[in-house]
């Protein structure tokens, strides 16, 4: 393990380096706060195994470029975590296609879309419909990203009523 993704740590600011150099001493990080957030999205590497370049940053996302240090080998990952409104959550599409418009390496996208994919991706509540999961699917298709299979529980989000499918891992085909 060097490099890791932390979604939504409810830390706040000034906390950040007491509990990063806790959790992982020496090594190197890049988060995104913003206003009424407390550290939606940290990324953190090893720097003697992985060397990181943050390339873009907004509120649901940090991209960046990585170089596995041993073996000079570059990919790009993006971690995510998505708004529960569509407003932003449109924003987040768009600016995912722009970063697949310019990709020509080994791609990673993954974290809590806080979106479904599929019909099949919520049990109870309300019954998904076509249009909530076409802006979702349409962007991957877009991206030419395609769901890394996985193994472990289908659903990762409950309320103990509802069960929900919203943290997912895509990667492109180079």
């Amino acid at each position: 393990m060097g490099l890791i993704g932390l979604l939504e740590t409810k830390i706040k600011e000034n906390n950040v380096n007491k509990i990063a150099n806790y959790l992982f001493p020496r090594w190197e990080w890049i988060h995104k706060f913003q206003l009424n957030h407390k550290g939606r999205i940290w990324v953190a590497w090893n720097p003697t195994i992985y060397n990181v370049i943050e390339l873009h940053k907004s509120d649901q996302y940090i991209h960046c470029k990585v170089t596995q240090q041993h073996s000079g080998k570059d990919f790009c990952i993006t971690f995510v975590y998505g708004d529960n409104h569509d407003s932003p959550t449109r924003d987040l599409w768009e600016a995912l296609k722009h970063i697949a418009s310019t990709m020509d390496e080994a791609w990673c996208v993954l974290g809590d879309f806080n979106s479904m994919l599929y019909t099949r991706d919520r049990i109870g509540g309300t019954e998904i419909q076509d249009f909530e999961i076409r802006p979702f699917a349409d962007c991957l298709a877009t991206c030419e990203l395609q769901e890394l299979r996985y193994r472990g529980p289908y659903f990762s989000w409950t309320n103990k009523t509802i069960w929900s499918r919203i943290d997912q891992v895509f990667t492109n085909t180079l």
